[in-house]
């Protein structure tokens, strides 16, 4: 029994220290300014475009879906892709989840 307590006590260590998982956003990308290797979205935020790593077709007024790190205020792509919209029935914002009786 000690060995198991051990065991999941060494276990719950390895996860702690380990980095967090990638975070993920869709939206539509306001500007790519390949240059600087930044890209814009248009709700204001920023993403570092990791060196080495090319932004294909993407163009401004992509619709897309992000996984990125953050780390020490910066956002880093992990991956992009194209997304399809949400339109708001889908996304909930227009109270379609409530309930109606009758």
């Amino acid at each position: 029994m000690k060995k198991l307590a051990l065991s999941l006590a060494a276990a719950g260590f390895v996860f702690s220290a380990s980095p967090a998982f990638a975070k993920s956003l869709e939206g539509t990308v306001e500007a790519i300014d390949r240059d600087r290797g930044i890209v814009m979205m248009d709700d204001g935020s920023e993403f570092l475009i990791p060196k080495g790593v090319r932004i294909g077709n993407f163009e401004p007024g992509a619709y897309v879906k992000l996984r990125f790190d953050a780390e020490d205020g910066e956002n880093t792509i992990k991956s992009m892709r194209k997304a399809k919209p949400k339109d708001e029935f889908e996304s909930g914002n227009d109270g379609a989840d409530e309930k109606i009786d009758g």
